[in-house]
């Protein structure tokens, strides 16, 4: 009876490590994932949502912070509706001192309270390509630290 025991507690210390590296999401992952969940959220118009993924601690060249990212979205929403966020060719460096770097070709479509949809970011043969800063939050959650793109003309 011991001897099952003991094969039992050792084969549970080799494969419960190597399951839980295999089935425990990478920081790749957990940012593909981040990316996808706010392209849902712009979408769906949920505000609450889209906030989740940005730092409170965001800022960028462009002076814009947490909430004057709010305020725009909240702005942008009531303007536009049936948004359509697609992107491509997604990539992620991912730092040992718990910041990453992704970067997206873009395509923003939007239609005004009366309008057509029309490309808002982007157009139909050049995306936007936008970056984006990551930083892994105390809980092991990523969040937006900052973005850059190109400026529109």
């Amino acid at each position: 009876m011991k001897s099952w025991k003991q094969g039992v507690s050792i084969f549970l210390l080799i494969v419960a490590p190597v399951a839980v590296y295999l089935l425990w999401p990478s920081d790749e992952a957990r940012i593909r994932k981040l990316v996808k969940l706010e392209a849902q959220a712009i979408e769906a118009e949920d505000i609450q949502a889209v906030m989740k993924g940005i730092s409170y601690n965001y800022s960028d060249d462009k002076g814009l912070s947490y909430l004057l990212i709010k305020r725009i979205m909240e702005r942008e929403f009531a303007r536009l509706n049936n948004i359509k966020f697609s992107y491509s060719d997604l990539h992620i460096v991912v730092r040992d001192d718990d910041t990453a770097t992704a970067v997206m070709d873009l395509h923003v479509t939007a239609g005004g309270t009366e309008a057509a949809p029309r490309y808002v970011l982007g157009d139909s043969e050049t995306p936007v390509v936008l970056n984006l800063a990551l930083k892994k939050e105390g809980t092991g959650k990523w969040t937006i630290r900052s973005s850059s793109w190109p400026p529109a003309f």
